[in-house]
């Protein structure tokens, strides 16, 4: 009742079509972006009685699509996000969060000052970080769909909830350099017709 309490039970693992589960391990990306949740070790694997990781016989035909050109992506993006002064303050602050979290059971000093010092610094860490991830973007622009359109015309909450989304995606540092990933991805493969 007061809400301050879930469960999560996982009843069934997903296998992809090389026979294996993820359970565990989590998809792994083929571009890596910084985040600061990196510092903190959340994962299903570290639960105790997670469901182990496996391999079932595959069944399925399977032809994989050519390689995608993932050493250049990579590189293009780690050139934008070293240049990107967003992208460098949730670098700094993971960097900080990874030692805060190692020295959590060090000893704390009891004078005022101390205490004040460190959560002056505190705040302005986490307030550093709030304002580099709300960055609006130049890249491109966010409109609904005709469907979104026809019922943000007749639904007022809706209206008000698309346009906070709308807010949300031009301002998220992530979805701009996803969007450039596959920007530079379509550059790089895209034949010209003949």
């Amino acid at each position: 009742k007061d809400g301050n309490g879930f469960v999560r039970i996982t009843t069934d693992k997903i296998y992809r079509v090389t026979g294996k589960t993820a359970q565990g391990y989590g998809v792994k990306p083929d571009i890596h972006l910084p985040d600061v949740f990196q510092a903190v070790d959340y994962h299903e694997a570290k639960v105790p009685y997670a469901l182990p990781s496996d391999s079932i016989v595959k069944r399925t035909f399977y032809r994989p699509l050519p390689d995608l050109p993932l050493e250049k992506l990579r590189r293009n993006s780690d050139s934008r996000m070293d240049a990107d002064s967003s992208f460098n303050t949730v670098r700094r602050t993971l960097s900080w969060l990874e030692k805060e979290i190692a020295r959590a059971f060090d000893p704390v000093a009891l004078a005022w000052q101390d205490f004040s010092a460190r959560a002056d610094l505190n705040d302005k860490t986490y307030a550093s970080l709030e304002a580099a991830l709300n960055r609006n973007t130049a890249s491109f622009e966010v409109h609904p769909n005709a469907m979104d359109r026809e019922r943000i015309a007749a639904d007022e909450f809706a209206r008000d909830f698309n346009q906070k989304w709308i807010n949300r995606l031009k301002s998220d540092i992530y979805v701009d350099e996803v969007f450039h990933i596959i920007s530079d991805l379509v550059e790089l493969t895209h034949k010209p017709p003949k």
